[in-house]
């Protein structure tokens, strides 16, 4: 992998874990803000188990190609290129 693509990995990784971390230090200087975060995070899940819930996974055999999982997904359009054999260029199609 080339030294930029580590470098932006890098700074991503390093973002996320902040971003991640910010909750739990404001949760330790404002006790209002993590009880309120913890009743949004109760909240939050009792609507997602209610509603069913998503379990997405993907196991055995071998996979070739993109995998869309989701839920509730509407009006959404996927298209991919092939290869015109006369020219050689990329031709887009409809999947």
């Amino acid at each position: 992998m080339p030294a930029a693509r580590r470098n932006r990995l890098g700074l991503i990784q390093a973002r996320a874990q902040a971003l991640g971390a910010a909750p739990a230090a404001r949760s330790s200087l404002e006790p209002d803000f993590g009880a309120n975060l913890r009743q949004l995070h109760a909240g939050a899940k009792l609507i997602f188990e209610a509603e069913g819930g998503v379990r997405n996974s993907i196991s055995g055999g071998n996979l070739y190609g993109p995998v869309l999982q989701g839920r509730n997904l509407s009006g959404l359009s996927f298209s991919r290129s092939r290869r015109d054999p006369a020219h050689g260029a990329a031709v887009p199609t409809q999947l």
